[in-house]
């Protein structure tokens, strides 16, 4: 595949979704014919979303026709309520939502002859975390700990396999924590909390390092991905350009949102114990944690570097929010 004949077609699953949505309206900027799927029918921007099922299980390979590659952003994340379920029902839902539904979009896929599946799955099928000064690559271990990282890692290994016995082309692509307008979870009620003047206790947690990727510059390298030769057969790290500290992303939170940073460096053992009250130390594991991603390969072997600042990426997140203006 090459960028420079007439403009591909790409289906995208979960193209109701955070990162599908954008996925769609970044390729249509770029001219290229979207097949837009997911569970239910929908419209994006005039664009008939076609809905195929819980779990892709009404795919069938029309509904792919005329595409040359399809890229798989469906998935099933933390959500609320879980745990009203039990370990093993939580379990199978995670399977079936990020394994099996991957690996049947993968068969249809084939089955409707494209070339190249891309599957986006997670950096934390490698770590959720790391030592400082410890710097991911793509090919290094990997050590998934929660259910879904363990799904994604489940749901890699499956597709490596598929592809290699079938002749599907497969991209594996492997974000940090994506951003970016509409995003929803902690980011949002981090970004919430910064935008409301109110002060934070995290202003000593200038030390970790930590990569994010904004959903503009991951939509990118997916659409790269789609079409360059060389993407397939291999994993691949994405990030923006440099990773950053916890308090250095809440003063670019403050300055994109337009209010003085008022972070207070309450000492890390304070601050744990403060949280460890009232049964939040979880948070601090991933405020204090670093998880930098080496992305060098992306530009020696693809070309590719990120062209959207985090500053602007920011930005466009608290235009489109509810409450950025309020706080301005």
């Amino acid at each position: 595949m090459t960028t420079t004949q007439n403009a591909p077609t790409v289906a995208v699953t979960g193209a109701s979704g955070f990162l599908g949505r954008h996925l769609c309206r970044s390729a249509l900027q770029r001219g290229w014919q979207v097949l837009p799927l997911s569970r239910k029918n929908g419209v994006l921007d005039g664009l008939q979303i076609v809905g195929a099922g819980e779990n892709f299980s009404g795919l069938v390979p029309q509904m792919l026709e005329g595409a040359d590659c399809l890229i798989h952003c469906a998935a099933r994340v933390h959500q609320l309520h879980e745990e009203s379920m039990g370990a093993e029902e939580l379990k199978a839902a995670y399977l079936q939502a990020n394994v099996d539904a991957a690996v049947q979009a993968a068969r249809v896929a084939r089955e409707a002859r494209l070339r190249r599946f891309v599957f986006v799955s997670s950096v934390h099928v490698q770590a959720r975390s790391t030592d400082d000064g410890v710097v991911l690559s793509a090919d290094g271990p990997c050590d998934p700990q929660s259910l879904y990282a363990k799904s994604k890692y489940k749901a890699e290994q499956t597709l490596r396999e598929f592809c290699r016995d079938t002749g599907l082309e497969l991209v594996i692509v492997r974000p940090p924590l994506v951003y970016g307008a509409g995003v929803k979870a902690k980011f949002e009620q981090l970004a919430r909390w910064v935008a409301s003047g109110k002060p934070l206790p995290f202003g000593a947690l200038k030390n970790n390092r930590r990569s994010f990727v904004s959903v503009g510059n991951l939509t990118d390298f997916l659409l790269l991905c789609a079409v360059h030769e060389k993407a397939a057969g291999r994993a691949w790290l994405v990030a923006d350009e440099a990773p950053i500290s916890t308090a250095q992303l809440i003063e670019a939170l403050a300055q994109a949102a337009g209010v003085a940073v008022r972070n207070w460096a309450v000492p890390v053992g304070l601050l744990r114990a403060g949280l460890t009250l009232i049964a939040r130390a979880g948070i601090l594991k991933v405020l204090d944690g670093s998880l930098a991603l080496d992305i060098e390969d992306n530009a020696r072997i693809l070309g590719w570097r990120p062209k959207e600042s985090m500053h602007d990426a920011l930005k466009a997140f608290f235009e489109a929010s509810h409450f950025g203006e309020d706080n301005k």
